[in-house]
């Protein structure tokens, strides 16, 4: 089953506080669930995390292999991927970390969901979340993917940044994935 959604922050801030909140819920993963909860509690203005705010130490350690983060570059539709954690390195076998998210740069990414919720994202102005099938991979080892896409704001209210974190169901990179 694919899932698409895009959140209303402003409802989040109201209500992500409480553990048993159903939309937290609907992010199936932990580790995605810990950074959905971290990004909610980070300093906001004009109804957005700030991207100051965030640290990558303050993060839960256990989520920090799958997660990434998505700088906005001056064209609207031209990102660079800022950092990419050893979860997403030993899937993709490959550390895209500091590339455009280009074809040239990133062979096949113009094929991915990320691409897709990061429009959405800058359009709505508000979280994204996925889960369904993927076509941006370079090995048979998954076929799915869960991720969620966070903006982060400057000063002047403009995302600037996106924090996201992603699972590959089913697959474990301890018994799966190898270092070259």
């Amino acid at each position: 089953m694919t899932m698409l959604r895009s959140y209303d922050p402003a409802r989040f801030f109201k209500r992500l506080s409480k553990p048993s909140d159903s939309v937290t819920h609907e992010i199936h993963h932990p580790a995605l669930q810990a950074v959905f909860a971290y990004w909610s509690g980070l300093e906001a203005a004009a109804g957005l995390p700030l991207r100051s705010s965030m640290s990558p130490m303050d993060m839960p350690r256990e989520s920090l292999p799958r997660v990434f983060l998505i700088e906005f570059l001056d064209d609207e539709e031209t990102y660079r991927l800022r950092l990419q954690g050893t979860y997403m390195v030993d899937a993709y076998q490959q550390d895209f970390t500091g590339r455009k998210m280009v074809d040239a740069e990133m062979p096949g990414i113009s094929k991915s969901v990320t691409l897709k919720l990061l429009k959405k994202m800058r359009a709505d102005r508000a979280p994204q979340h996925f889960y369904g099938p993927t076509e941006f991979r370079f090995t048979d080892f998954y076929t799915d993917h869960e991720q969620i896409l966070l903006p982060l704001i400057d000063g002047t209210g403009r995302i600037t940044m996106a924090l996201g974190a992603i699972d590959f169901p089913g697959v474990n990179p301890g018994r799966i994935f190898f270092r070259h």
